[in-house]
């Protein structure tokens, strides 16, 4: 069986080893195995027919974002009902721009 080694960022080190089969079997989105991703991932996932990727990284997606560099909002049992909200709204959104400097991508 053929492996992958999923790299973490430019470090050379691996966070995990995927078969190739389990790409290859007819799923089309990917999750990043604890979040861990590059950019340098993402022409292998389109050879193995991935057509999106989500990490785990919190956030709206746009018009602009990377098919394979989707975020997400997890909602846990630690998260408060206005948090909640925040989030489903888009109010910690704007706070999340403000940090990046008004850039929304």
């Amino acid at each position: 069986m053929y492996f992958r080694s999923i790299m973490i960022g430019r470090s050379g080190k691996y966070a995990r080893t995927v078969p190739c089969s389990s790409l290859s079997s007819g799923k089309s989105f990917f999750c990043y195995p604890a979040g861990i991703w590059a950019k340098e991932q993402w022409p292998w996932l389109a050879e193995t027919g991935i057509r999106s990727a989500v990490t785990c990284d919190k956030g709206f997606n746009y018009k602009k974002t990377p098919r394979y560099g989707l975020k997400r909002f997890g909602d846990d049992e630690h998260l408060s009902q206005i948090e909640f909200e925040a989030e489903v709204c888009g109010f910690t959104e704007i706070f999340r721009a403000m940090k990046r400097g008004f850039r929304f991508s």
